[in-house]
């Protein structure tokens, strides 16, 4: 009979969340994934100016499943300008990590980005994150997603002077693939 103590972990299969704008009444549940979540944290008056910028688009991911009806198990910032999303800030509880959830806050950004964008605002042709050079796990979990780093940015962060990788998404083409793999039928993103 085995008597080590094992420690709890969720299971790996994807958590359904319902995302929504987030409200200053998310915030005090926000500001526990946030504070778990970075070295450097935003504090609460950063996530409220975004509630209340008209420029910012601010989410929060719920879940019934995570222990109360609409418990937040994550959330993300964005920044809107006319031709470009920047995403500020995206994270998800560690107990409910590798779920699910990021992708799912991702799939909502990134179909705000269009392939072929028309005249008019409303038509972004990118996205783009700034992730620090030490933040691995969001650099591949991001790579993931589609996303590739086009820039490093030496001495970004004032608190650290730490590098940043400018992270893209671009809507994916086939007629920008590499024609070896047009040739072969690939589908989907040539890494």
């Amino acid at each position: 009979m085995n008597t080590q103590r094992t420690i709890f972990q969720p299971a790996r299969e994807t958590l359904i969340v319902r995302i929504r704008p987030m409200l200053v009444r998310d915030v005090l549940a926000v500001m526990v994934t946030e504070n778990s979540s970075f070295e450097f944290p935003w504090t609460e008056g950063d996530f409220v100016s975004h509630i209340d910028d008209r420029d910012s688009v601010s989410y929060v991911a719920e879940s019934s499943a995570a222990g109360g009806a609409g418990c937040a198990v994550g959330y993300m910032v964005y920044h809107v300008a006319p031709r470009r999303i920047e995403l500020l800030n995206l994270a998800v509880h560690p107990q409910w990590r590798r779920r699910g959830v990021g992708t799912q806050l991702l799939a909502t950004l990134a179909g705000q980005v269009v392939r072929h964008p028309g005249p008019g605002l409303g038509q972004r042709q990118s996205a783009r994150a700034y992730v620090r050079e030490s933040n691995l796990p969001a650099q591949l979990f991001l790579r993931s997603q589609g996303w590739r780093c086009d820039k490093i940015l030496r001495g970004y962060y004032d608190d650290s002077s730490e590098d940043a990788y400018r992270m893209v998404l671009r809507p994916w083409r086939q007629e920008d693939a590499p024609r070896r793999h047009r040739e072969h039928g690939g589908g989907g993103e040539y890494v």
